[in-house]
């Protein structure tokens, strides 16, 4: 086996996953969920280990090398259990076509090297795809070789002597330099998405923030009304909260922050925008909400946050809120004028006494 062409066969492949990185990218940039970036990586990866058995070495008559091993290994740490079926199908069915006196023992190594990346992806589930594990899936992608038993003894024999340590060594840097390829393009995408979160999100309470707010509110505003239906905004503040910080410390009143926010998340369920927008105060928005529904879950946020018992140094301790609330009916209010309600009617509920619900007045 000349190992010039060898080497180009590997090149090739390497080539092949260096330019399928990009599509693999936008994918992984575009699903919706981590089900369908598995599917788009098994879909990638598929098309990656066909294209290579296209470009194959000639190891004997009938007996062709490629790096097909090297996708089917890593098919399903990448795209779970439906990426090792689909590539074994597909790299399956091009070797039937492909022919020749090696279909028996191709077929029965793309078994064995999916079989092996379904396991070894179990194994390693959870874990970091260190260099250390990407050689231990390596050497299992070079195990698809025993396949070759099947063929005369002769013909295995003058592989193994003329090729066998250039195969081994081909699936070994394949699998290190894909592995290392795919796992880039998917920290460079959890790095961007914790960025994206950092920057959207509150890191005390895990709820939106500010900036997120002012940029999702008009458009949940603007769809309700665009279906004829109103949109409630809510505006709510813990009350005394300052005497919470002054007497028990900032830690306790961190602990009942992020009580409050959760339980304004489990009351407002989906389809609610709720966020942190600062201190103490936190804010609703209620998609095609009329005023009656408004005020009912306003109050029922209300009882919920006087409802729950913080032990703060071994003291039971409760806290209630004040709401503004008001209902967008026109589309021509902006959100700055239907915040500057809501906060008035929030303002009149802390004069009042705090603990209640004040809906803003009509102009």
């Amino acid at each position: 086996m000349n190992p010039s062409v060898v080497t180009t066969s590997v090149l090739l492949s390497l080539g092949i996953i260096t330019l399928a990185s990009l599509p693999y990218e936008i994918l992984l940039r575009r699903c919706p969920s981590e089900r369908y970036r598995k599917l788009a990586a098994g879909i990638i990866l598929t098309c990656c280990a066909v294209a290579s058995m296209a470009i194959p070495v000639q190891a004997a008559p009938g007996v062709m090398f490629d790096l097909r091993h090297v996708f089917l290994i890593l098919a399903a740490s990448h795209g779970g259990l439906f990426a090792a079926l689909l590539m074994a199908a597909a790299t399956g069915l091009y070797r039937l076509y492909l022919g020749g006196a090696g279909v028996e023992a191709g077929l029965l190594g793309i078994a064995i090297s999916a079989t092996l990346g379904y396991v070894l992806a179990r194994v390693f589930s959870g874990e970091k795809t260190s260099f250390g594990v990407l050689l231990v899936f390596g050497v299992a992608a070079s195990l698809s070789t025993s396949s070759l038993l099947v063929l005369p003894f002769e013909t295995v024999g003058a592989l193994v002597q003329s090729g066998g340590v250039l195969l081994f060594a081909a699936n070994l840097v394949g699998v290190v330099m894909t592995g290392h390829v795919l796992n880039r393009q998917q920290i460079l995408l959890a790095r961007e998405q914790a960025l994206t979160e950092d920057a959207t999100v509150d890191a005390l309470t895990g709820l939106v923030n500010r900036r997120a707010f002012d940029r999702l509110a008009p458009d949940l505003i603007r769809a309700s009304l665009a279906k004829n239906m109103p949109c409630a905004l809510m505006l709510i503040d813990a009350d005394h909260f300052k005497r919470i910080n002054d007497t028990f410390g900032h830690a306790a009143g961190d602990l009942v922050l992020r009580s409050i926010a959760e339980t304004l998340s489990n009351v407002a369920r989906e389809r609610r925008l709720v966020a942190r927008f600062g201190g103490e105060e936190f804010a609703i928005v209620l998609p095609e909400t009329s005023a009656t529904d408004a005020e009912a879950f306003a109050d029922e946020v209300r009882r919920a946050v006087a409802s729950v018992r913080h032990d703060v140094r071994g003291l039971p301790l409760r806290v209630t809120v004040s709401v503004g609330v008001h209902t967008v009916t026109s589309p021509s209010e902006t959100i700055m004028s239907a915040f500057q309600k809501a906060d008035a009617a929030l303002y009149r509920a802390k004069a009042g006494g705090r603990n209640q619900v004040q809906f803003a007045r009509a102009a």
